[in-house]
């Protein structure tokens, strides 16, 4: 007699349907418009990101040859073009951009002050799987440290996350150095602030700025 179970074909696998389920299409007016100015916001984001480097690297040159025959921070100034003008403002880096490992070093050896910022304090915690072991518990806050059997893990330690920043001394000891140094350490604890405003503020005239712009 024949098996039937040891002769059995295997049996093909029912294949997935990856399409999804159409969704149902209503109608909506004024969608398109909506999404036209959603592309047109992204596109017009992207622009001024590809500007502003421009205009940041030519106020960080301001502040070195400012600063070269000083040899201090110069003021914050107010940069203008036609009917266009922006508070240019040199900052300190935030601490809640910390500093990585190539620039820890560059800025140690050109002997440039930095911070170490606590996130996390060093500490001690009981280990998660006793705690509600009620039995453990009772006994521990009696007796701690005389209970006999006492897990070797009990207690574990929290190691304190740190982050290197940038000093508030940073600045003024970068602005010590020679020109060609400034102009290479200021891009590692320096940050430009620009709160730009336009004299014309027509909407028609602007957005032919940014035809033109697009078109490039």
């Amino acid at each position: 007699m024949i098996n039937p179970f040891l002769n059995a074909e295997v049996a093909p696998v029912a294949k997935k349907s990856s399409k999804k389920a159409e969704k149902v299409e209503i109608k909506i007016e004024g969608l398109h418009t909506v999404a036209a100015l959603d592309a047109a916001e992204k596109a017009i984001k992207g622009l001024k990101e590809s500007l502003r480097g421009s205009v940041d690297a030519q106020i960080v040159d301001y502040f070195v040859n400012a600063s070269t025959a000083t040899k201090r921070q110069p003021e914050n100034f107010r940069g203008i073009e036609n009917d266009a003008s922006a508070s240019c403002e040199l900052r300190k880096r935030s601490v809640k951009s910390p500093l990585n490992e190539q620039e820890v070093q560059i800025l140690a050896e050109n002997k440039i002050s930095v911070e170490e910022v606590v996130d996390r304090a060093e500490t001690f915690i009981i280990n998660p799987k006793y705690v509600e072991d009620t039995k453990l518990m009772s006994r521990v806050g009696l007796t701690l440290g005389k209970i006999p059997g006492m897990p070797a893990d009990f207690i574990q330690k929290q190691e304190a996350k740190r982050t290197t920043v940038v000093s508030d001394a940073a600045l003024a000891e970068v602005f010590a150095k020679p020109s060609d140094k400034v102009a290479e350490l200021l891009r590692i604890v320096g940050v430009i602030a620009l709160k730009p405003t336009l004299g014309n503020t027509d909407l028609a005239e602007v957005m032919e700025l940014i035809k033109d712009l697009v078109k490039e």
